[in-house]
């Protein structure tokens, strides 16, 4: 496509813009390619509705000099439509799908909503029934004192009825509550992100795809509602997910190596024929408690996960510091004394939540105030934390439990035990891997960086640094991490950090890495690389990247001794990346 004039060029590129086209109802109002076409022809032109065909074509002739076109009226406007317009559904439709979609999701979202308003009438109507019943055993209480006859039984029932059945209920009316605001949230989510804006830019979009190419079913998800409706539900449980949470792990990471090699049918068949699938394992539970406990009891003897919990708990220098009390609790654990392990770990497991907001510097004003509850709902805020419903209520339930001293009875202690154990594993190996907590990508980076054994890829192909690369890789992040430059930056140049870095053997290498900050080399090639002509290397949103770590590098040289050289390397930097940005 050539037209030489430039100001008809620049309109007509403005025109095909799909976010130019998604203002225009008429891109939206007709089922024929070719009406589209031709209004969007007599918008360019600005030519009324009665202008006749030969005018319009004798327009696009002019400006398409080396294009040719069918003569056909009704051919002519199909051809610019698919050629020109480069689109080939029709966009009307596509917005209908998702328009539909939308009302499915949120029709869906208010179902949910009602059914579970009603559970919680009639949970509310079972707490106030549990709360009668107490008063009716304090009077017969009070009855059974003046006659001088035996009321244990009924101290055992008020007992029971206090100390679990009214815990249980007020925690499940909780848990309704949350996934009542949960749906609010989801439905709110979707309103927001399919406006009628973003609907015709995303209608618009599919039909740039030809019709030969199938579109797949995500192209069109608004919500996940959609095909995971049991997630949006109370009776949604996360329990097993979480005991195995490392082996399902371990299974993603394997299928992920295999992706290229493996069609996806033959992954998913891997994936259903895995031991430790959830799905498989809850019906095992719903079958039998028995055989549930002794599938726990094998796997925790069959991976040694007392041993995987104490080695991990002290290479962890978020949570070393609670080894001690943990191997005399798992002492407990593998001599069978259920309860003592359970009154320990659980309340251990609450503090190591508090471990977990101290990694991510969310530490209170106030202890007294900062709840499990609270912990949780700072853990969401902060990172990627999906088990947030079962530890808030389902594990609260047995933390207040021990808490209130209530934790001493031996029947399914056993059970209990196993389960918390696991729990305990789920937030080692979190704590261990999870890649949204702030020291585990800073501590990844310098051992990659030490490693000159395994040189990176780029050093090998264009000559330069292996540290240098592994350094730029990780000031300039991924896709999705490229917002936390100051968060990187702060963690290889404040000293807050130096002990984390000492306890894992990093000192040298840290302290080298900062020299390395501080010579000229490393900015030298920082520039070859992004502010040389035609790099390919960078693009706007990189470019502006890397004016802000400029900065940032600048602040923190400012004021260190001996640092005018790399100070003026940073500058001619910068002034280059912005008239870089500039042009």
């Amino acid at each position: 496509m050539l037209i030489t004039d430039k100001s008809l060029r620049d309109k007509f590129i403005r025109y095909l813009d799909l976010d130019n086209m998604a203002m225009h109802n008429y891109m939206f109002e007709d089922d024929d390619s070719w009406k589209i076409s031709k209004n969007f022809l007599l918008d360019f032109f600005e030519l009324d509705n009665n202008t006749s065909f030969h005018i319009v074509y004798k327009k696009v002739n002019e400006m398409l000099e080396k294009q040719s076109f069918s003569k056909n009226e009704i051919d002519f406007y199909k051809e610019f439509y698919n050629e020109i317009l480069g689109l080939h559904r029709i966009p009307k439709q596509e917005y209908e799908i998702y328009v539909k979609k939308i009302k499915e999701a949120t029709d869906k979202i208010t179902k949910l909503d009602s059914e579970i308003q009603n559970k919680i009438v009639i949970l509310d109507q079972q707490l106030e029934g549990k709360r009668d019943r107490i008063d009716e055993i304090n009077k017969d209480i009070d009855k059974a004192t003046k006659e001088f006859t035996d009321f244990s039984g009924l101290i055992e029932e008020k007992e029971c009825i206090t100390t679990e059945e009214i815990l249980k209920l007020e925690t499940d009316i909780k848990k309704h509550e949350y996934y009542i605001a949960l749906l609010e949230e989801e439905r709110k989510g979707i309103l927001k992100n399919y406006d009628d804006e973003i609907i015709r830019r995303k209608a618009l979009s599919n039909c740039t795809k030809l019709k030969t190419e199938t579109l797949c079913s995500y192209e069109y998800e608004v919500s996940l509602i959609e095909k995971h409706e049991e997630l949006f539900k109370p009776e949604c449980d996360y329990s097993v997910n979480i005991k195995f949470y490392m082996e399902t792990s371990k299974m993603i990471e394997k299928s992920n190596k295999y992706s290229r090699k493996l069609d996806a049918p033959t992954i998913e068949k891997m994936l259903n024929q895995h031991k430790y699938q959830t799905t498989k394992i809850e019906k095992i539970r719903e079958k039998s408690v028995n055989d549930y406990l002794s599938f726990l009891k094998e796997y925790i003897e069959e991976e040694d996960i007392p041993k995987y919990i104490l080695e991990s708990t002290k290479g962890n220098h978020a949570i070393s510091h609670r080894f001690p009390i943990l191997k005399d609790a798992i002492q407990y654990f593998n001599r069978g004394e259920y309860l003592a392990f359970n009154n320990i770990v659980v309340i251990q497991i609450e503090g190591v939540f508090y471990d977990y907001c101290k990694e991510l510097g969310l530490l209170p004003n106030d202890v007294k105030s900062f709840t499990l509850g609270t912990k949780l709902h700072q853990l969401v805020e902060s990172i990627e934390f999906n088990p947030f419903p079962y530890f808030k209520f389902q594990f609260e339930f047995i933390r207040n439990r021990t808490a209130h001293g209530f934790l001493v009875g031996n029947d399914k202690a056993e059970l209990l035990a196993n389960e918390t154990l696991l729990d305990l594993l789920y937030l080692v190996y979190d704590l261990k891997t999870n890649k949204n907590l702030p020291y585990i990508k800073p501590i990844e980076f310098l051992k990659r960086y030490n490693d000159e054994m395994n040189v990176h890829f780029r050093s090998g192909r264009f000559k330069t640094s292996h540290k240098d690369e592994c350094l730029l890789d990780y000031l300039s992040g991924d896709y999705l991490d490229r917002d936390r430059y100051t968060e990187k930056i702060q963690w290889l140049l404040n000293p807050t950090f130096n002990k984390i870095y000492e306890f894992y053997g990093l000192t040298q290498v840290v302290n080298e890495v900062r020299e390395h900050l501080g010579s000229h080399n490393f900015w030298q090639f920082i520039c070859k690389r992004i502010v040389n002509k035609n790099s390919p290397f960078v693009n706007e949103q990189e470019l502006e990247m890397w004016k802000n770590i400029i900065g940032k590098m600048i602040a923190y040289f400012k004021n260190k001794d001996n640092s005018e050289g790399v100070m003026n390397e940073l500058g001619n930097i910068g002034k280059a990346l912005k008239s870089l940005s500039n042009k």
